[in-house]
C-alpha cells in the first residue's frame, strides 16, 4: 500500500505539470512564401503569473484535415521560437496597476508545403492544435482549471478551376494586454489586416474545449471536427460573456472594434472570430480565444480647459464671443488641468484643436503645444492656438467655431473634455507696391511711361526695384509689347518673389537692324501676395533706337598701308608679318581674315589665327616652309579687316604675295680614319676578330657649308649599335666638322660564319634637304682555334727545386666552344690521387711512392690524356 501511495502522488505531480493552467489564448498564421511553400505559425498567448515555466511546450504538433470529409491529411511538428516577448499595454501608465495580468507570447513556426495536386478540395481544409488547461482564475466558465482549448483555422485549397490559388490568413489583431475598470467604458481595437486584400468580417463566438483534459492534456492523435464548446458558467454566453450594462460584450462585424462596461469583476474567457472573403465568396476564418481583467479601479476625472479673452484678459465661457481687431493678437492662450489621484504622480495630457465650420487649409493656425504632463503639484498645461496674419482675408460677418479638446492617459479608459471656441478676427488693410526704374547716371524714373533713346548697335540697361509698405511678398514680372528677336538680344527680370522688396535688371543689345523696327516697348509690373488683396504696380518702358554712323577701318602689313604687298620666304627659315586693324569710328569690332584663301592657308601650313576685337586689333602671320618644301613657289592671299558698323558693316583689303627661295646645299663626306683589333692598326676596311678582342673604328667627316653634322649607323641593314654591344661616340657637330668613334667589345655571342658590315652615315642640317654619305667596315667574327700542348712526363719532388711539382702550363687556352674544367692524376690500380679546377695547377707527388702515374685533362668538349713518372 506503501507503494501504490507513492505511485499515486507521483502521477498527480505529474499530471498537475502537465495540464498547467497556463493558456490565455491563440491563434494560427499561414503565409505564402513561393510555390507550394507556407510557413505556418502558431501564436500561444501563456499566463507569466499563473503559469509555470514547465509548461512552455518545446515543440506543438499540428494536425491538418480535409474540411469535406474530415479525412486527416497529415501532421506536422512546429518547433518554439527563442523570444518570448510580453504583451504590452495600450497605456504603458496603467501596466503597473495590472499585477494580476502579464502575458506573454509563445510562438511556435515551420515551413511547410501546400502541393495543388493534394490540397485542391473546393470546401477547404482546417488545422488544429488542442492542449489543456486554461487559467484555473477564469470568471465565465466551468472548470476553468481543467478545461482545454482548441487552436482552428480554415484555409482554402491551393488550387481553383485549374489555377494556382493563392492565400494568406489575415494578420490577426494585435494581443489585448489592457484590463477593464468595472462600471467604465472600455474598448480596444481588434481590426485585422490581409496580405491579399480580402474582407474580413468579426464576430463573437463560444471558445472551444475539444479533446484534451486534465489527464490528457496535449492529444497527440489526428482528431477531426466537431469539437465540443467550454460550459458557460451560470448567466453567461457568448453573446453574453460578462455581465456588461447597458450593453454586452460585442465587436463591430467591420471595425473589429471591441467595446464593453463591465458591471462586475473577474477574469473572462471569450472568443473572436474572423471571417476571410474574396470578391464576396467565404475562403476561411480564423479564431483566437483570449481573456480580459476586470478590476477595481480609481476614479478617472475628465480635464478641464480655460481659455484667455485677448480683447478683454478674462476667460472665456461657452456661448461668448471674441472679437479680434486686425491690430491684436491673433493669438488664443488656454490651458488645461487635471490632477492626478491616487498613487498617479503624473498624468500625460493629449491636446488637439479641429475646425467646427471652416477648413484649416483656408484658415490656417497652429497649436504650440500637442501634449504634456500634469503633476499633483503642477496640475495645469499652457498653450495657444495662433492664427497669421493671411489667415482672414475679406472682411466678413460670420463666426468661426473650433473644439479645443483635452485628452488623459488616465487608467483603464483616457479621459476628454471639449470646448468651442467661437470667435471673429477682423482682416487686416492692404496697400499697393512701388515700382521704379533706375538707368545710367543713377537717374531714377518714377513715370508709368518713360521714354529712352540708344544708338543702334548699343546696349542698354537699367535696374527695376520695387518696396512694399506692409512688408508683403512681391513678386516682379515683366510681358514684352513690341520686340522680335532679330532686333539683337534681350534680358528681361527674373520672375522674383521676395519679402518687402525686389530688385532685377533689364538689359537690350540692339543690332544695326534694330532702327528700322524702332520703336520698342516692353512692361514691367509689382504684384504684392498680401492674403486680403492683390494690387499690382505698371511701369511701360519705350526703347528709341537710331541710326549709328559708319566709316571705313584702315589695315596696315608691316605698319604700311599698301593694297598689293609681296614677302620673299627663304625655304627653312621662319617670316612673320604683322596686321593690324583701325578704326575711326573707334567702337565698332574689328575683325581681321582673309578671303577665299583657306585652302592656301591649310595647304601651306601658314599659321594665322582670325581675330575680333575693338581697335586696334593685331595678328601676326608666321610662316616657316620645310626645307623640302614642295607646294607652290609664287602665290597670292587676300588679307580683310572688317567693321560691325551699323547699317552696312564695311572693310579694308590688302592683297600679300608670297615667293619661296631656296638656299643650295651639297652633301657632306665622310672617311674611315683607321680600324684597330685590339693594338693592331688594319690598313683594310675588313677585319677579323676573336671573341675578348675589341674592334675600334675611327671616323671624321667635313661639310662644305660648314653645317651642323651628325653620324648614325647600324650593323647590318638594320641592327642598331647598342643591339651587339658597341658604343658609337661622336666629338665635335659644328662649323662642319666632326670626329667619331666606335668601340665594339668581341664576345663568343657574335661568333658567326659571314662578316657584319658595319655602315656609317654623315647627316647635314642643310636646306632645302639633308644630304647624307655613307662608309661601311667588315667585321668578321670567328672562335679562337684548339692546339696541342708540350705534354711533360717527369716529375722529381726531392726538394732540390728542379722538377719537384708537376705542371702542365702550356694548355689550350679557352675558346667560345671549349673551356677548361679539370686535372685529375691516378696511380696505375686507376685510384685518384689528385684533383685541381685551376689551370695552373701544381702537384707535389712527394706523398706517393714513385712509378709511372696517368693524368686526364678535361675541356667542356674536349679531353687530353698522358702520363707522367715520380721518380726518387
Amino acid at each position: 500500500m506503501k507503494k501504490l501511495g507513492l505511485i499515486l502522488l507521483f502521477l498527480l505531480g505529474w499530471l498537475s505539470n502537465a495540464r498547467a493552467t497556463h493558456i490565455v489564448g491563440g491563434e494560427f498564421e499561414l503565409v505564402h512564401l513561393t510555390g507550394s511553400s507556407y510557413q505556418l505559425t502558431m501564436n500561444l498567448y501563456f499566463d507569466a503569473i499563473n503559469g509555470s515555466a514547465g509548461a512552455k511546450d518545446p515543440n506543438a504538433t499540428v494536425f491538418i484535415f480535409r474540411k469535406s470529409d474530415n479525412v486527416f491529411m497529415e501532421s506536422h511538428m512546429l518547433n518554439k521560437l527563442a523570444a518570448e516577448p510580453f504583451v504590452a499595454y495600450t497605456n504603458p501608465e496603467c501596466a503597473s496597476n495590472a499585477t494580476s495580468l502579464s502575458t506573454q507570447i509563445l510562438k511556435y513556426r515551420k515551413t511547410i508545403s501546400l502541393p495543388a495536386t493534394t490540397y485542391n478540395s473546393a470546401d477547404g481544409y482546417y488545422v488544429i492544435w488542442q492542449r489543456c488547461c486554461r487559467n484555473n482564475t477564469i470568471t465565465n466558465i466551468q472548470s476553468s482549471g481543467a478545461a482545454g482549448q482548441v487552436f482552428y483555422m480554415e484555409f482554402p485549397p491551393v488550387t481553383k478551376n485549374g489555377l494556382a490559388f493563392i492565400n494568406s490568413s489575415p494578420t490577426l489583431f494585435p494581443p489585448l494586454s489592457d484590463y477593464a475598470c468595472v462600471n467604465e467604458d472600455f474598448s480596444f481595437s481588434f481590426a485585422g489586416s490581409d496580405p491579399d486584400g480580402d474582407s474580413l468580417v468579426y464576430s463573437m463566438i463560444t471558445p472551444l474545449n475539444g479533446y484534451s483534459s486534465a489527464l490528457d492534456p496535449a492529444p497527440n492523435t489526428p482528431d477531426p471536427a466537431p469539437y465540443s464548446n467550454v460550459s458557460w458558467a451560470g448567466g453567461y454566453s457568448a453573446t453574453n460573456a460578462l455581465n456588461s450594462q447597458p450593453n454586452p460584450l460585442s465587436i463591430h462585424p467591420v471595425t473589429g472594434l471591441l467595446t464593453v462596461r463591465p458591471t462586475s469583476l473577474g477574469l473572462f474567457v471569450f472568443s473572436i472570430l474572423c471571417q476571410e472573403y474574396r470578391n464576396g465568396v467565404y475562403i476561411g476564418q480564423v479564431r483566437r480565444d483570449y481573456q480580459l481583467l476586470v478590476k477595481d479601479c480609481l476614479p478617472n476625472n475628465s480635464p478641464s480647459v480655460q481659455i484667455k479673452n485677448p480683447a478683454t484678459g478674462g476667460f472665456y465661457t461657452n456661448g461668448d464671443t471674441i472679437e479680434i481687431k486686425a491690430t491684436d493678437s491673433h493669438c488664443f492662450s488656454f490651458s488645461v488641468k487635471d490632477m492626478p489621484l491616487g498613487s498617479d504622480v503624473s498624468q500625460s495630457m493629449k491636446i488637439k484643436a479641429t475646425p467646427v465650420n471652416f477648413v484649416a487649409s483656408q484658415y490656417p493656425f497652429s497649436l504650440t503645444a500637442t501634449s504634456g504632463t500634469t503633476t499633483q503639484t503642477k496640475d495645469s498645461i499652457t498653450t495657444s492656438i495662433c492664427f497669421g496674419p493671411c489667415s482672414f482675408t475679406t472682411q466678413t460677418d460670420s463666426l468661426f467655431k473650433i473644439d479645443i479638446t483635452a485628452t488623459d492617459d488616465g487608467c483603464s479608459i483616457p479621459k476628454s473634455t471639449t470646448l468651442r471656441l467661437v470667435f471673429k478676427i477682423e482682416p487686416t488693410p492692404n496697400t499697393a507696391p512701388t515700382l521704379k526704374l533706375q538707368t545710367s547716371g543713377n537717374a531714377v524714373r518714377t513715370n508709368r511711361r518713360d521714354t529712352v533713346h540708344v544708338t543702334a548697335g548699343q546696349a542698354f540697361s537699367a535696374n527695376i526695384r520695387g518696396t512694399d509698405t506692409e512688408n508683403d511678398y512681391l513678386v516682379l514680372r515683366s510681358n514684352i509689347v513690341k520686340w522680335n528677336s532679330t532686333n539683337g538680344t534681350l534680358s528681361l527680370p527674373t520672375r522674383n518673389l521676395r519679402k518687402d522688396s525686389v530688385a532685377s535688371t533689364f538689359s537690350l543689345q540692339t543690332n544695326c537692324a534694330a532702327s528700322a523696327d524702332s520703336p520698342f516697348i516692353f512692361d514691367f509690373i509689382l504684384s504684392d501676395s498680401s492674403c486680403v488683396a492683390i494690387h499690382n504696380d505698371t511701369l511701360t518702358l519705350v526703347v528709341i533706337v537710331k541710326e549709328k554712323p559708319n566709316d571705313q577701318p584702315t589695315l596696315l602689313v608691316n605698319n604700311m598701308t599698301n593694297k598689293n604687298v609681296s614677302v620673299t620666304v627663304i625655304a627653312g627659315q621662319t617670316q612673320t608679318i604683322s596686321l593690324t586693324g583701325t578704326d575711326p569710328n573707334g567702337t565698332n569690332i574689328l575683325t581681321l581674315s582673309y578671303l577665299e584663301a583657306a585652302d592656301l592657308i591649310l595647304k601651306n601650313n601658314i599659321a594665322f589665327t582670325p581675330i575680333s576685337a575693338t581697335q586696334p586689333v593685331s595678328a601676326n602671320i608666321i610662316w616657316a616652309p620645310a626645307c623640302n618644301y614642295k607646294g607652290d613657289t609664287l602665290f597670292t592671299i587676300p588679307f580683310v579687316v572688317t567693321d560691325d558698323g551699323c547699317p552696312t558693316p564695311k572693310a579694308d583689303t590688302t592683297w600679300i604675295t608670297f615667293h619661296v627661295l631656296y638656299t643650295p646645299n651639297t652633301a657632306p663626306s665622310v672617311q674611315i680614319d683607321y680600324v684597330r683589333v685590339n693594338d693592331a692598326i688594319s690598313i683594310s676596311n675588313s677585319v677579323s676578330a676573336i671573341p675578348t678582342q675589341k674592334v675600334t673604328i675611327g671616323l671624321s667627316g667635313i661639310d662644305r657649308e660648314r653645317d651642323n653634322l651628325t653620324i648614325r649607323g647600324w650593323i647590318d641593314d638594320s641592327t642598331s649599335f647598342d643591339a651587339l654591344g658597341a658604343t658609337l661616340t661622336q666629338n665635335g657637330s659644328q662649323s662642319g666638322q666632326l670626329t667619331a668613334t666606335l668601340e665594339w667589345p668581341i664576345t663568343c655571342a657574335l661568333v658567326r660564319d659571314n662578316p657584319y658590315q658595319i655602315r656609317f652615315e654623315l647627316v647635314d642640317n642643310g636646306c632645302p634637304n639633308l644630304s647624307v654619305m655613307d662608309s661601311s667596315v667588315f667585321v668578321t667574327v670567328k672562335d679562337s682555334a684548339d692546339r696541342d700542348f708540350t705534354h711533360y712526363n717527369v716529375t722529381t719532388p726531392n726538394g732540390d727545386t728542379k722538377n719537384d711539382v708537376f705542371r702542365l702550363p702550356d694548355l689550350p687556352p679557352d675558346n667560345c666552344i671549349n673551356q677548361f674544367v679539370s686535372v685529375e692524376i691516378y696511380n696505375r690500380w686507376g685510384k685518384r690521387v689528385f684533383r685541381d679546377t685551376k689551370r695552373d695547377f701544381a702537384w707535389n707527388a712527394k706523398p706517393v711512392p714513385a712509378g709511372t702515374y696517368f693524368y686526364a685533362i678535361k675541356y667542356t668538349n674536349k679531353s687530353y690524356r698522358g702520363w707522367v713518372d715520380v721518380l726518387p
